[in-house]
């Protein structure tokens, strides 16, 4: 089929402008279209876009040959063209050839023969020699020939060096000086960066680039502070541009690697590992190798290299290899392609260019990327361990609460043969079900254990079932459960085994009142763990005594000493996760009575009394309790402090992986409560983009927590006067909150959209969302203030977007609504004033409007008395007196408090009318 020129030329204005192969395809249709019928230039331009596609995407030797094609053509047809695809060539040819340096397959020869051919083109049509020299420049800096780059260089600027407020020549001036590395060049590059540091410098492009290549050098010479805040903006300027070639990434990656920050490292090489399989650049492959080689490196070194790396965003296409599998593939291939570019070059600079950043020391220990944020704590793979060694392993950190990483050291047993090994899988897995399924399965793994030789800890899976069924509350079958094995654990077992099992024993005496309630033998338990010194069987003895105690009455401080002399004694057994359990419980039993001065001197007095080496977790979670007490007792900006650091170790620590989540909106709403709105917006967005992504994967667990983060972020929103965002997010809220069955927090939402959208001169929208909120009073029951007020807000929505029925409607349904206060009645006022108003009945508008605003002056309803004041001096413009509308506003503005929205509205319309009617003097 044939297509006229005219056809082809709207098929290629309207084509997609990706690189994806679908558009690919569609333009190598239309070239050969536009080359059978004839059309030249359509086909030139079409080849020129393709071949920059394909750069685009990055892979240039599929652009080179398209190229060559365009310059051939020219050559033969250049009466065809006119001055807009000469200068398209011109530029291209520089960067293509330019970009060939990059390719180790293209001598040395090819490219310089090119040079010249070049430089005879530009030369004899007079064009400038820049792009030459720039060319040049880059072939001498790749074969680190820097006495050639100095050359070219000087020429380059005799050309006409670099261009005004264009940031890819400056980042070129860094960039040569970074790259030569002395002692001098580093020195020029940080005065030349300073100004592009400080923000006095600033170009039509982002600085990221320029950014990146000296935040290494500003790592060791600037504050943290400083560094992190320029990161950041690094980072948001390589989110907001692009594509970006893969040496930028790279340095980003290298970076973080080299601040202690590998964890983010490695998530930005997952994020990029599949796409980097199809780049075919030589020099880009190598950078990107390079720097992910460090990365992987450093988490080798850490003690995670078993660990599995699948492939993320190809579906199972490319093979799961473990963390030091990956990185010995990528430091082979970086070697290996520097190699082959000192191959062609005659040189060995690649390759020790390419050994010096693999054997790189780090730049800081740890470089908090955003304030307060903590190394990440990166727990050895247990992968390479024996099956009876992770049995043991998961056993011991399954009995201090750690079952996650229990599951990891099950997960690499698989079959054993070992009848004792699978008894232990057996039970393990029992245990951590937690389900129907424990009981039967841990009578099972003991019998197990009797007939591999073991038979304590075959008595010790009874236990764990006694266990289990006291936790039902099954107590007397628990009690049952647990005498026999007790009995053969006495006259055989360890004393902490023994220990242990009484500490059950104890509970059940308790549930069912007998023997003496358990407190004898809970007493000796006691007294028996801190002789034998075993710190684990102390610290859940010590919780238990506490427990009974609580149940029984005694007194709470009495009771508090238990719990934390539970907290540090588990904390020294390494039972972490257990002492946070009792902290929780510790906080739980002063929230009773909410005695927050007793509680911060107990938690206090814990801290104080905590081991040496205690866990990360330990201290997050007290700092955590501590840091909600004081808010609890109205000290936010002690809280604020104490919650930031428990908020950013939960991060590092990463338990469970949705502890973010809870966290960061804890921290929101202290922020807000401090009226720290940028604070509280940062800390809001980070909670609400972790729920987001769980929730595309199902997996949002805390949807209740999430509706106030959400709520929080939109209140943030608005009070820093970004109102747009902030609807879209009040929005979302009533979708979530819904969905959570928070109908008061959805009608909250809808009446704080409208209220923005009034503000936004969006009055039907706005009428919407102030109907929708009065209606969801049936799910969630309103005072009759709040419901006259939607309505009210709804007449004048209505009113104010033309539909003078539907405003009439409204007030039909305020006025239904029962009065019971005389601010009700001013409000149906101010409803009726707007309706008439709108049918022309100016005068008994602004009766109702004055008596509105009174009553509502008078009793302290500001915000809608301003609303009253407002519309009354709108009254007064529509009928042509601007003088009323301005003594209006003037008396009015000093009523209210300044922080009133309303305020802003008033002031603004008054700052026009004077300026209006009452100009500035002329200079005479």
């Amino acid at each position: 089929m044939s297509y006229s020129e005219a056809e082809l030329q709207t098929r290629y204005r309207t084509l997609d402008s990706g690189w994806h192969e679908a558009a690919l395809d569609e333009l190598a249709e239309i070239i050969a279209h536009a080359e059978a019928g004839g059309y030249h230039r359509l086909a030139f331009r079409a080849r020129r876009d393709l071949a920059d596609r394909h750069c685009v995407s990055g892979q240039w030797e599929k652009g080179f040959p398209l190229f060559a094609r365009c310059l051939a053509e020219f050559d033969s047809r250049p009466e065809d063209f006119g001055p807009h695809e000469e200068y398209s060539l011109r530029s291209w040819y520089v960067r293509t050839v330019t970009t060939m340096a990059e390719y180790p397959e293209i001598s040395v020869e090819q490219i310089t023969g090119l040079h010249a051919d070049i430089r005879r083109r530009f030369a004899a049509h007079r064009h400038s020699l820049a792009g030459l020299h720039t060319a040049e420049r880059w072939l001498a800096y790749v074969r680190g020939d820097w006495a050639a780059e100095e050359v070219a260089y000087r020429q380059w600027h005799l050309a006409g060096g670099p261009r005004p407020n264009y940031m890819w020549d400056f980042e070129n001036e860094i960039e040569r000086l970074v790259h030569r590395g002395d002692r001098a060049s580093v020195d020029r590059a940080l005065a030349l960066a300073e100004p592009v540091l400080d923000g006095r410098l600033t170009f039509a492009e982002s600085t990221a680039p320029i950014e990146a290549h000296m935040l290494p050098f500003w790592a060791t010479r600037l504050p943290p502070e400083r560094v992190a805040e320029v990161f950041q903006r690094m980072d948001r300027g390589f989110d907001d541009g692009g594509p970006w070639r893969y040496e930028y990434p790279s340095k980003v990656i290298e970076f973080l690697a080299l601040t202690g920050n590998e964890a983010e490292a490695f998530e930005r090489y997952r994020r990029r590992m599949c796409h980097f399989t199809t780049l075919s650049r030589p020099y880009g492959r190598m950078e990107f190798a390079t720097s992910c080689a460090v990365a992987l490196g450093r988490l080798v070194r850490l003690g995670r290299g078993p660990e599995a790396v699948p492939c993320r965003g190809c579906s199972g296409k490319h093979p799961t290899k473990t963390l030091s599998e990956r990185h010995n593939e990528l430091r082979a291939e970086a070697l290996a392609l520097a190699a082959t570019f000192d191959a062609r070059n005659g040189t060995t600079w690649q390759t020790e260019q390419v050994t010096r950043r693999l054997s790189a020391d780090p730049l800081l220990e740890f470089l908090p990327l955003r304030p307060g944020a903590r190394p990440v704590l990166h727990r050895v793979s247990p992968i390479g361990c024996t099956p009876d060694v992770a049995v043991h392993a998961a056993r011991w950190l399954l009995d201090r609460g750690l079952g996650i990483a229990a599951g990891q050291y099950l997960g690499l047993v698989g079959e054993p043969t070992d009848p004792a090994v699978a008894a232990g899988v057996l039970e393990l897995k029992a245990r951590r079900a937690d389900d129907d399924t424990t009981l039967p399965r841990l009578r099972e793994a003991a019998a197990a254990f009797a007939a591999a030789g073991e038979p304590v800890r075959g008595d010790l899976c009874l236990v764990a079932a006694a266990g289990w069924l006291r936790f039902e509350k099954r107590w007397a079958e628990a009690l049952e459960e647990l005498s026999a094995p007790l009995e053969r654990l006495r006259a055989e077992a360890d004393p902490e085994s023994v220990g242990h099992a009484e500490v059950t024993l104890a509970a059940l005496q308790y549930a069912l009142e007998r023997d003496g309630n358990g407190y004898p033998l809970i007493e000796e338990v006691v007294r028996r763990a801190e002789m034998i010194g075993d710190p684990r069987l102390l610290g859940e003895a010590r919780y238990q005594y506490g427990w009974m105690r609580q149940g029984r009455g005694d007194d709470v401080k009495l009771i508090a000493v238990d719990y934390t002399a539970a907290v540090c004694a588990l904390a020294a057994g390494g039972a972490d996760f257990r002492a946070r359990q009792v902290l929780n419980q510790l906080g739980t039993l002063f929230g009773k009575t909410k005695d927050w001065p007793a509680l911060l001197d107990s938690l206090d007095r814990c801290q104080s009394a905590l081991p040496p080496h205690t866990g990360r977790l330990v201290i997050a979670a007290l700092r955590w309790l501590r840091g909600e007490t004081l808010h609890s007792a109205g000290r936010n900006e002690e809280a604020l402090v104490e919650l930031s650091f428990a908020a950013h170790e939960y991060d590092a620590i990463d338990i469970l992986n949705t502890s973010k989540r809870a966290h960061w909106v804890k921290l929101a709403e202290v922020c807000a409560a401090l009226s720290d709105w940028e604070q509280a917006l940062r800390h809001s967005e980070y909670a609400c983009a972790w729920a987001d992504r769980a929730r595309r994967n199902g997996a949002l667990g805390d949807a209740v927590t999430m509706v106030t983060g959400r709520s929080v972020l939109a209140d943030s929103l608005r009070e820093l006067g970004r109102l747009d965002r902030a609807v879209s997010e009040y929005h979302t809220l009533v979708d979530e909150a819904l969905a959570a069955d928070r109908h008061h927090t959805a009608l909250y939402a809808h009446s704080q959209a409208g209220d923005l959208l009034l503000r936004l001169n969006r009055p039907a929208a706005a009428a919407t969302d102030f109907h929708v909120a009065a209606d969801l009073s049936a799910q969630a029951p309103q005072t009759p203030r709040v419901l006259r007020t939607l309505r009210m807000k709804e007449v004048i929505a209505h009113v104010r977007a033309g539909a003078v029925d539907a405003a009439e409607t409204a007030l039909e349904q305020a006025r239904a609504i029962e009065a019971t206060a005389s601010d009700h009645a001013a409000r149906l006022d101010l409803a009726i004033a707007h309706v008439l108003f709108a049918r022309g009945k100016t005068a008994a508008a602004l009766e109702h409007t004055v008596r509105a605003q009174d009553t509502l002056q008078a009793t302290g309803y500001y915000s809608t008395a301003g609303m009253a004041a407002l519309f009354l001096a709108q009254q007064h413009l529509a009928a042509a007196r601007p003088d009323l509308a301005v003594t209006v506003l003037r008396s009015s503005i000093p009523r209210y408090p300044k922080d009133e929205p309303v305020v802003d509205e008033l002031s603004a319309l008054l700052g026009s009318l004077e300026a209006q009617h009452h100009p500035l003097p002329s200079r005479r």
